[in-house]
């Protein structure tokens, strides 16, 4: 008797063994284009003879700063040792998928392996052609969200965002590319619900076709220190504008120029390239002009005379935007550069007359300006995430800046009226075979040179780490 029972428990464990030697493979499905997830997928774990072993739908729900969302994500649970499945995906307007999976050696404590996505192709398919008509809502507010229907405002070919944005209600862009909603100041713009050219908006205001753009949401934003302590911390909070592409447009090559001349030497040349995906992109634009007064029709600009543009300006410029994510958001990599070239010619002449009792005098000023300069920035910002335990945030810039500046100013004061008086004749007024009556009628002479030339050099690093403690809410912050 005590051997039945012993054989029994001996085997009862060996079951218990067996049932715990499981291996479970993970992965998700996405869009082959695109590269996100396909919820509500049918995923089949089949056998090597494709016999179906185990059947589900990929839909698992999320939450996460304030927003929530369905994952493509599965797992099935297999037995540890070598064998060879298939898994077959499926889904209304995609191909059907199969993937081979061979399991080979294992090991010793193996339990979980992370297979590489399945990719989903569009099926495409000719409909029938039908007339839909309807009126489309301009915006409507989720929550405490704006968000504006791009689709819905009727805009000449060939716009880009800013004449899409500048339509928007309660939206208003100032002439050096600040947005104001509602009074309100938008601190950032954000392409997909990433930084893009902070600090410079106006390079995607001017360059991403309207066409390309789904929707525009304006909100309140929590940093990246309140998604990783998951607390709402108001000193972490943005007011932006998020510009949401449309699927067809969420991984691709963007790309426009402009050229064109005119009189008086006039001319302008502009280039913008963009490659992107749902976790990366690359952004190149170069712009040069000469046309001195760069402000856009329909910005509100405030303008007066004094704003006006004076002389022969030149101007250059040229950078590049970057920005790599990791899906799994265990690091975030962006920044930019930018490199500028300004130089400005400025010739001024006055001739005035002083109308006197004793007496009229007349006076002539002569003015030339040189003024160069060259920039040169960068922005970067580097976010790793330890284990969801700790973070790092670095924050590294630079910035040159080289001048090179001159200006001449001469005038002279007469007890008549002189013709033809030029910077020349002002400067040699005193030398051998200049006219005598021009001497004698001279009242006084000013002359003034200018000559500023440098460089200058800032740069700055700020690194902020934060380390929750253990088996509480509270947590360290370490800031250099």
């Amino acid at each position: 008797m005590r051997k039945l029972i012993t054989l029994s428990f001996a085997i009862l464990l060996s079951v218990a063994c067996m049932g715990q030697e499981k291996l479970t493979l993970k992965s998700r499905v996405v869009d082959s284009k695109t590269r996100n997830d396909v919820p509500g997928v049918t995923v089949q774990l089949l056998s090597s003879d494709s016999t179906v072993i185990e059947s589900l739908v990929a839909n698992n729900h999320w939450t996460r700063d304030d927003q929530e969302g369905y994952s493509s994500i599965f797992r099935f649970d297999v037995p540890r040792h070598k064998a060879n499945y298939i898994i077959r995906a499926s889904f209304l307007g995609y191909k059907t998928s199969y993937v081979n999976i061979s399991i080979g050696e294992l090991k010793k404590r193996e339990y979980l392996r992370e297979l590489p996505p399945i990719m989903l192709r569009p099926d495409s398919k000719m409909l029938q052609e039908v007339s839909v008509v309807g009126s489309k809502v301009k915006f409507y507010h989720k929550g405490d969200t704006v968000v504006y229907n791009a689709d819905a405002f009727v805009l000449a070919e060939g716009s880009m965002l800013d004449a899409l944005v500048r339509q928007m209600p309660g939206v208003e862009i100032k002439k050096d590319g600040r947005i104001y909603h509602n009074g309100q100041f938008v601190e950032n713009l954000l392409l997909n619900g990433k930084d893009f050219f902070r600090g410079n908006q106006e390079v995607m205001l001017e360059n991403l076709p309207s066409y390309t753009v789904k929707q525009i949401k304006i909100y309140n934003k929590y940093g990246k220190k309140s998604e990783f302590l998951g607390q709402k911390r108001q000193d972490d909070k943005t007011y932006v504008m998020d510009v949401n592409l449309k699927k067809d447009y969420s991984i691709g090559l963007l790309a426009n120029m402009e050229g064109g001349a005119g009189t008086n030497d006039r001319y302008l040349g502009r280039l913008f390239a963009m490659r992107y995906t749902d976790h990366s992109r690359i952004t190149f634009y170069g712009n040069i002009n000469n046309l001195n007064d760069n402000r856009k029709p329909g910005r509100d600009s405030d303008w007066n005379p004094v704003d006006m543009p004076k002389g022969d300006n030149k101007e250059k410029l040229g950078g590049f935007d970057y920005a790599v994510s990791d899906r799994n958001q265990k690091f975030d990599i962006n920044g930019n550069v930018q490199v500028s070239h300004s130089n400005q010619k400025l010739i001024t002449n006055t001739d005035r007359v002083n109308f006197l009792q004793k007496g009229n005098t007349f006076d002539y000023e002569r003015q030339r300006e040189t003024l160069k300069n060259f920039h040169l920035t960068t922005n970067n910002q580097l976010y790793l995430v330890f284990n969801k335990k700790a973070n790092l945030l670095l924050q590294p810039s630079f910035q040159y800046h080289k001048f090179d500046n001159y200006s001449n100013y001469i005038s002279g004061t007469f007890s008549s009226m002189q013709y033809g008086v030029s910077r020349e004749l002002l400067d040699n007024i005193y030398a051998v075979g200049s006219e005598q009556i021009i001497r004698q009628s001279l009242i006084n002479r000013y002359k003034k040179e200018r000559l500023g030339k440098g460089h200058q050099l800032k740069g700055s690093l700020s690194a902020v780490s934060t380390i929750k403690l253990k088996g509480s809410d509270d947590y360290i912050n370490l800031i250099a």
